[in-house]
């Protein structure tokens, strides 16, 4: 009775991938948000009484537990602290690389003669420091070191060096790291104004190797060499270009559906996703906080469960266009309030920037990837250049054609995405005949008009630099600093009003605030409080501190002359 019941649960791998994402959540952000780790955890167990059954329910909550376990080992440490051993560098960040040992992940703080791939016996000191964020246990101070020599790893990731060089004396700097980051990942030298233009645009996917990129590569290999062959070359390129997460994503799923079509069953899409997500947080919890692989499921989601159904209402449209314009929404829908919480602001040229920039982006990423098989024919990688030159140029007057109509993005604050997902449970559970929920999104309106107004006198940290004064409807900012887009960081806010520089500011006859050497002092009836905002500046002031930069403090509430902090 009990595996019969569970047998009736249709499409399971689904429940059994959330089970241990949500397990990575859990433990990923219970030491500083336990309320919100339990808050999370029940929903999704609720998620699963109201879907499935009993039976399958304790199923659900053992692989959740076993998923606690994975985290618990995946962080666990047992590296001495005078480290000596061979490491192998498996990303790199602008100041630092991360390195493998062991299987675990360290920060390594000297990039010197290290490149992503070089495999190097160091000595040095580890320090522990554990971020849930990126799947590093700690740190490590290099003394000495010594690179070896380059294993196949190794020479297939100085290809696309090579190649981005070769390209450079051909294209121009911008343009060779552009091709080189569409291409195949070697994004390090990809020009800033370049990131802005496709986010403003909304295709800010296009920059950086994703699924997209695999399944062209996929598909022109297949016309080419077959299905087997295509598919063992596009592991060459997955590797080749790092193995983000939304391209290994991506070649599951193509060996998913290869498979299915050789064995000759029906490809369930929605059944691969999860499956690549399962593979993906087992083999590296901390996934499930990057925004890469949240971007990468949350836009094939959405394509997979609208894009089909959008299509049919657009059957009047040319198919190019019509399959474009699902797509695009499609994935927009659960990647939208992603893009707000992470960037405060989302494009409405999105199904444009799709439509015209994405077919002249495709062909550059090919014509790219072509370059790294030739770059050893002289005369043919240099009309390969050419053509890439001409590309470009046709890409920046249509990016600077769409700049002309309008203001390509729109500043919008977090409450949005909130009320948004709240629709979109609520449509969901609806669908699924749980009419109650209909009232999930007012609830949300609801809290987030509270949180808002801020009943309390309460004090946001902002990163930018500066405070977020709320009490009851009344938002301000007050910041110290002179180079900051005050407009923005307003709109980002809901704030009403700004005070810059302000040396004394009276809230109330009991509570004042002024500055303090780029900080700030809140003086509470008789009591004063350093409230630091800034790293670089000397504290000097004989009181209580109250860290917001280096701190796990986000805010303050003050309530009967006492302080809560969150």
């Amino acid at each position: 009775m009990f595996i019969e019941n569970i047998e009736k649960v249709k499409n399971p791998i689904i429940y059994i991938t959330l089970s241990f994402m949500v397990s990575s959540v859990f433990y990923g952000i219970f030491d500083e948000y336990r309320w919100l780790a339990f808050f999370s955890a029940s929903l999704f167990f609720i998620f699963i009484v109201l879907n499935t059954n009993k039976e399958f329910f304790v199923v659900i909550f053992v692989l959740f537990l076993i998923g606690i376990v994975i985290n618990s080992n995946f962080y666990r440490v047992n590296l001495e602290e005078k480290f000596i051993g061979t490491i192998r560098v498996v990303e790199e960040k602008r100041y630092y690389n991360i390195v493998k040992y062991r299987g675990k992940r360290v920060k390594v703080n000297s990039k010197e003669n290290l490149e992503l791939g070089d495999r190097a016996k160091i000595s040095g000191v580890f320090k522990k420091d554990i971020n849930k964020e990126d799947g590093t246990v700690g740190a490590l101070e290099i003394e000495n070191q010594k690179v070896l020599n380059k294993d196949i790893l190794g020479n297939i990731y100085s290809i696309r060096k090579t190649v981005y060089n070769k390209l450079k004396e051909n294209l121009g700097q911008r343009k060779a790291a552009l091709v080189s980051s569409l291409s195949f990942g070697y994004s390090e030298f990809l020009d800033t104004e370049d990131k802005e233009d496709m986010r403003n645009l909304g295709i800010i996917h296009a920059i950086s190797v994703s699924g997209l990129h695999v399944s062209i590569i996929f598909l022109s290999l297949k016309k080419l060499f077959g299905n087997k062959f295509a598919i063992v070359l596009s592991c060459l390129y997955v590797i080749l270009t790092g193995v983000p997460f939304s391209s290994l994503r991506a070649l599951i799923m193509i060996v998913c559906s290869s498979s299915a079509i050789s064995l000759k069953k029906s490809y369930n899409p929605l059944g691969g996703l999860s499956l690549s997500a399962l593979i993906i947080i087992l083999l590296k919890p901390y996934a499930i906080f990057q925004l890469g692989f949240i971007l990468s499921f949350g836009a094939t989601l959405g394509i997979i469960l609208f894009s089909n159904k959008i299509s049919r209402y657009l059957y009047k449209l040319p198919k190019y266009i019509a399959n474009t314009i699902a797509l695009s929404i499609g994935a927009q829908a659960f990647t939208l309030p992603v893009m707000i919480i992470v960037f405060k602001e989302f494009s409405m040229w999105f199904l444009i920037g799709n439509i015209l920039v994405i077919p002249i982006l495709n062909f550059i990423i090919i014509l790219g990837s072509l370059c790294m098989v030739i770059s050893f024919i002289p005369s043919i990688f240099d009309f390969f250049s050419f053509v890439l030159l001409k590309s470009i140029d046709l890409l920046d007057y249509l990016i600077e054609e769409l700049y002309a109509f309008s203001n390509t993005s729109f500043i919008s604050h977090k409450s949005l995405a909130i009320i948004y997902m709240s629709m979109l449970i609520s449509f969901y559970f609806i669908c699924k005949g749980h009419k109650k929920f209909i009232a999930f999104p007012i609830i949300s309106f609801f809290c987030v008009s509270i949180f808002i107004y801020s009943p309390f006198l309460k004090f946001d940290y902002l990163r930018e630099g500066g405070l977020l004064l709320s009490y009851r409807g009344e938002r301000t900012i007050v910041t110290n600093k002179r180079n900051i887009d005050i407009g923005k960081l307003k709109k980002e806010n809901l704030a009403q009003s700004s005070i810059l520089e302000g040396k004394n500011i009276r809230i109330s006859d009991s509570i004042k605030l002024k500055s303090n050497n780029k900080n700030f002092i809140l003086k509470l009836n008789e009591d004063e409080y350093l409230l630091r905002i800034n790293n670089r500046s000397k504290i000097e002031e004989n009181c209580d501190i109250i860290d917001f930069v280096e701190g796990n403090v986000r805010g303050i509430i003050i309530f009967d002359n006492k302080i809560f902090t969150y």
